[in-house]
């Protein structure tokens, strides 16, 4: 539809019109497109075409420039803007209808003439656009009713000079009628819009928009009080207006302005003025090496006609002079437009980069970068599709501004202005770029994003980007910038620092504008590379490692894992560039989804790199590699890829090994071909290698895995090309519930396991038969006698071990799965209230299920087994509680039970669970309350165990949450002998690469504190003897991997502060490939 600022009814109005591209595109080819016949004409408008002309050559006052004639509005009327709305069914007549059941008599009264244009009252359209449907009278009623209804003959002008084709099929149209402007754009008048849409009517061959080059498109215009604000197209006064932008950005944008502002390039055109504009002379000059001066660069489309170049063999001809008329039209208004801002200086690529010297292409290539951010201004030729069309391209005379002049009917004058809605460079639709070619060209994406401030010269007006506003000459764009406009205010490269320390930043930054870059057209195929050098060259500060076609040392894995969209190919002309670079393919780019890990913790890498054998092409940073091999080390599989033709369609499957046939595309299996050609090879089946490179494991269970499918390299023995990425989706498998019942059901036969409530079981028993009984209870009791030795066992080491059960709680706690808390955006978190008698701990894990019950009930098993990703041991370690503690009560989905023990007992009571029928049921929540030892007959026992459990609490850091996995918020809180809160603390995390701690007291004050966070995956460990495997990770992983994190404190300016650490280790330790000089299982006697 064009100008997306036309209001609402540029999203509903287009909707139409999206409609009935599918209803007409067979017959609405404007390439096929005719003039109408006489017979068309009178069947469609009812009037001969020199009654059709006579008619509207009788409209009042057409001049030049200027519509005149009578309306009910005046400028003092509030004619405000538009809100284009959607359809509306009322006064438009069908195409089968007669003018004698259209609704309205014609000549139409003074009430139907006032039902169709409503007065263009303000408040009356603004509330009949808000219905569903909108309001939209037919186009036809209009032109009837402005013979009589003034401001019917206002909007009837308007369409006429802006879009008159439409009146050969009036009856076809609707006119949506709105408002729009005034707070909403940098307009400060609000605007009376007209959206004149085709209506829905049956397919038929006689269809008469078919006749009507786009009939099917709406068509925008605007009308608006303000006399005198026609955009003028006249060079100086455009200049004027540069000028002005330029000044109030210098002034007033901090932002616009570089420390290395107005160093020249290597070499630039010098602009030498002659006696009047126009007459100017130019050559090219090599300045000396850091002289600052004013100078501006062009952007502009080389398109298809040769231009003039620099070669080695003219550029001794340029230093003295460049002959003005072999200057393309773009370059002489470019560098007449330089002049008259008063700059003496331009860059232009074709001229100071010798075109045959790759030598000094690929030098220049990677100064583009600080080329275009230290230029004053970019001049940007949008609208020129090549170089013959110039700065200032001719439009259509339906596209001018006119003027309305009349009197209302109680004789007060009106002036109006009427336009055609303006398209603007970042904000058009997909089918409307030919409006804009340049921002379909690959290499203008690097210099409008680096520009500090970028000049559309477009169709119909200029448009002004810097990194700190928008503006037009027709003031329609939004008062704010929107998100999903490309400009240089939301894009900007250098806006939003380069050299950022946060490597997570950094890399969304990059792969935004590969891909950005990557999905515009390039001439060359092996300049999708090279294209990327100057954003590259500012990012490499950033970076660590080195630059190789197209990917960073420091993030190679992840930036392996990119993926072709659509029409993928491997040009002959990229052979040279590796396959595992996406330098090597064509077609559109996607990396940012391939990259879950920068903002997800729970994604990890699941490849590692041993070899990197490049040797990058000087300048390295074009990309270009004379050796590319990389080794990899990985889990690898054997698949099979077919592609199929069924009754049904195409049908491509993976086969894994031996396992079952999955259909790509479908269950969770996700595959990007690099080359469309591979599938041609694939009717057979191709056999491939499934290389794990990142994998997303959450909750215990992994959901994600992405890898490289690869083949074996054709001329490389020993080695393998790469030939696309596949993507697994996997299903969570549901949380385990239970019922009230089950889980009482459970917890009593575990009792009644370890002789808890068994009498009545026994009384039943030998009521049934009384032998057989005896003998049940005599092995009974046998296996108990053994069971209660390990369990004293147990009981007895409780009271000699060293553990702080306050860190057994906070592993236990992390180890828990969050699905239920993470649905609803609720940070996992643990809560512990000390109160005198009592410890609540609180979780909003998923809850119990019978397998952790089962695990807590016995001595020596945990539910955890060894997956990778637990630091603790649920089941042994959670007993420790006892150490401080005489009953445990938990209470977990529908589970409600307890424990109880005594220092003497033998230790029974830890494992045999009692249920509780009183106690509160939580929703999809823990908590365990701790009834302390009360040491009735020792009051300073009693005190000194409280002050202990107090020290604990304290001494529980917030840095904690540094290494933990799963936990973000840990609160502390407690209470005095009355109840009343003694002291409270809520520690949060903020992870990333710069994590940031805060620490929340009672009093509602806040600190933080941050940390720059470097891991490593210890690898080849030997196992853990205690440690047993998961089905999830497989044996190879049970101990043999351990992740190590360290933790920097730093100053608010991110200055590293050298102060003494506390190191974190949580129970069971696993293996550590080195020495750490700290105690890490602390010794504090309970």
């Amino acid at each position: 539809m064009g100008n997306q600022q036309s209001g609402p009814a540029s999203g509903d109005a287009a909707a139409d019109g999206d409609k009935k591209k599918s209803l007409y595109k067979r017959m609405h080819d404007s390439k096929k497109s005719k003039p109408l016949s006489d017979e068309d004409i009178l069947k469609y408008t009812g009037k001969s075409r020199d009654e059709l002309k006579t008619w509207a050559d009788g409209r009042p006052g057409v001049g030049k420039n200027q519509l005149s004639g009578k309306a009910s509005m005046g400028e003092t009327s509030g004619l405000a803007g538009m809100a284009i709305a959607e359809g509306y069914g009322g006064w438009g007549p069908s195409a089968e209808s007669n003018d004698a059941n259209r609704g309205m008599k014609f000549p139409p009264t003074a009430e139907q003439q006032k039902s169709l244009c409503l007065d263009l009252d303000y408040a009356t359209i603004k509330k009949k656009s808000a219905i569903i449907r909108g309001y939209a009278p037919c186009l036809k009623e209009i032109s009837r009713s402005a013979k009589s209804c003034t401001t019917c003959n206002i909007m009837y002008q308007a369409t006429q000079h802006c879009y008159p084709e439409v009146f050969i099929a009036a009856s076809y149209y609707r006119v949506f009628i709105s408002f729009f402007g005034g707070d909403e754009t940098q307009f400060s008048k609000e605007i009376l819009g007209l959206s004149v849409s085709p209506k829905e009517f049956p397919e038929t061959e006689e269809d008469p928009l078919r006749k009507i080059q786009d009939g099917w498109k709406s068509r925008v215009l605007h009308i608006y009080s303000v006399p005198g604000t026609i955009p003028s197209s006249n060079p100086s006064a455009l200049a004027e207006q540069v000028k002005s932008w330029m000044s109030k950005c210098e002034k007033g944008h901090k932002e616009c302005r570089t420390a290395t502002q107005g160093i020249l390039p290597r070499r630039v055109v010098q602009i030498i003025p002659g006696s009047k504009p126009g007459s100017c002379r130019v050559r090219l000059c090599e300045p000396t090496p850091s002289r600052k001066a004013p100078y501006v660069c062009l952007s502009h489309c080389w398109g298809k006609k040769q231009i003039i170049v620099t070669k080695k063999g003219n550029i001794d001809q340029h230093m003295k002079e460049i002959p003005w008329g072999k200057l393309s039209t773009t370059f002489q208004e470019a560098i007449d437009f330089s002049c008259r801002i008063g700059v003496e200086f331009i860059w232009i690529d074709s001229l100071c980069i010798v075109q045959d010297s790759t030598t000094d292409w690929e030098k220049e290539a990677v100064k583009m970068a600080s080329y275009y951010s230290n230029a004053d201004l970019t001049v940007a030729a949008s609208a020129a599709k090549d170089g013959s069309i110039g700065l200032f391209p001719k439009g259509s005379k339906t596209d001018e501004a006119v003027e309305l002049r009349g009197k209302d009917k109680q004789g007060r004058p009106y002036h109006l202005v009427t336009r055609t809605a303006i398209d603007h460079p970042f904000d058009v639709e997909d089918d409307e770029f030919d409006h804009f070619p340049l921002t379909k060209r690959g290499w203008v994406f690097q210099e409008h994003i680096l520009s500090r401030r970028f000049l559309h010269f477009g169709v119909r007006e200029l448009v002004w980007e810097c990194h700190s506003s928008t503006h037009c000459q027709c003031s329609m764009i939004p008062a704010a910038p929107r998100s999903d406009h490309s400009t240089n205010q939301v894009l900007s490269v250098a806006k939003y620092g380069l050299e950022t320390k946060d490597v997570r930043k950094r890399r969304q930054l990059w792969y935004e504008n590969v891909e950005s870059m990557m999905n515009l057209d390039f001439t060359y195929a092996t300049d999708r590379l090279a294209a990327t050098a100057g954003v590259a060259t500012l990012l490499a500060k950033g970076y660590k490692g080195r630059y190789l076609a197209g990917l960073w040392e420091d993030s190679l894995i992840a930036d392996l894992c990119w993926a072709i969209m659509e029409n993928g190919k491997r040009p002959d002309e990229l052979k040279k560039v590796p396959s595992w670079s996406w330098g090597s393919v064509s077609g559109g780019l996607a990396t940012l989804w391939c990259q879950s890990d920068i903002s997800d913790p729970n994604v990890m890498m699941a490849a590692r790199v041993i070899k990197i054998d490049c040797q990058p092409d000087p300048p390295s940073l074009i990309g270009a590699l004379t050796r590319g091999i990389l080794t990899l080390e990985g889990k690898m599989v054997t698949a099979v890829m077919k592609s199929e033709d069924t009754k049904g369609g195409v049908k491509q499957s993976l086969s894994i090994g031996n396992g079952a046939k999955q259909e790509i595309f479908r269950e969770g299996w996700f595959f990007n071909a690099d080359s469309q050609d591979f599938w041609k090879h694939s009717a057979k089946g191709a056999i491939v290698h499934l290389l794990e490179m990142t994998r997303k494991v959450a909750q215990g269970q992994k959901l994600l895995a992405i890898f490289l499918v690869l083949q074996p390299h054709k001329d490389r023995k020993g080695s393998f090309q790469r030939i696309g990425l596949l993507r697994a989706q996997l299903k969570m498998t549901t949380k385990e519930t239970i019922s009230r019942d089950a889980a009482r059901r459970a917890v009593k036969l575990i009792s009644y396991k370890y002789g808890v409530g068994q009498e009545e079981l026994w009384a039943i028993f030998e009521a049934a038969n009384l032998d057989a009984t005896l003998v049940l209870r005599d092995t009974f009791k046998s296996l108990s006698s053994i069971a209660a030795r390990s369990i004293d066992t147990l009981s007895r080491s409780l009271y000699t071990s060293k553990a702080r059960f306050i860190f057994e709680l906070l592993q236990n706690a992390d180890d828990n799965t969050y699905a239920h808390a993470l649905e609803i955006d609720n940070a996992p978190n643990v809560s512990f209230a000390l109160h005198h008698d009592k410890m609540i701990i609180e979780c909003n894990e998923d809850g119990f299920t019978k397998k952790n019950l089962e695990a807590m009930c016995d001595v020596g098993q945990s539910s955890k087994s060894g997956a990778y990703g637990y630091i603790g041991e649920k089941g042994i370690g959670f007993k420790s509680v006892f150490m401080v503690a005489h009953k445990v009560t938990i209470q977990s989905n529908n589970f409600s039970f307890s424990f109880t023990h005594n220092p003497g007992e033998t230790g029974l009571g830890m494992i045999a669970p009692v249920w509780e029928e009183s106690v509160e049921v939580l929703d999809s929540r823990t908590r365990i309350t701790l009834d302390l030892h009360q040491y009735n007959s020792d009051p300073l026992e009693k005190k000194r165990q409280f002050s202990i459990i107090k020290g604990q609490l304290e001494d529980l850091k917030g840095t904690s949450l540094l290494f933990l996995r799963k936990l973000r918020q840990i609160s502390i809180t407690i209470h005095k002998t009355d109840g009343s809160i003694d002291s409270q603390a809520k520690y949060s995390i903020r992870r990333g690469e710069i994590a940031e701690i805060v620490k929340t007291s009672l009093d509602g004050s806040m600190v933080t504190n941050k940390y720059y966070i470097c891991k490593h995956m210890a690898e080849g460990l030997p196992p853990h003897e205690n440690r047993t495997s998961s089905d999830l990770e497989g044996e190879d992983r049970a101990g043999k991997t351990a992740e190590v994190v360290l933790a920097f404190p730093l100053d608010e300016s991110l200055v590293p502060v050298v102060k003494n650490q506390f190191a974190f280790a949580f129970l069971p330790m696993r293996p550590m490939g080195f020495k750490v000089s700290n105690t890490f299982i602390t010794i504090i006697p309970i």
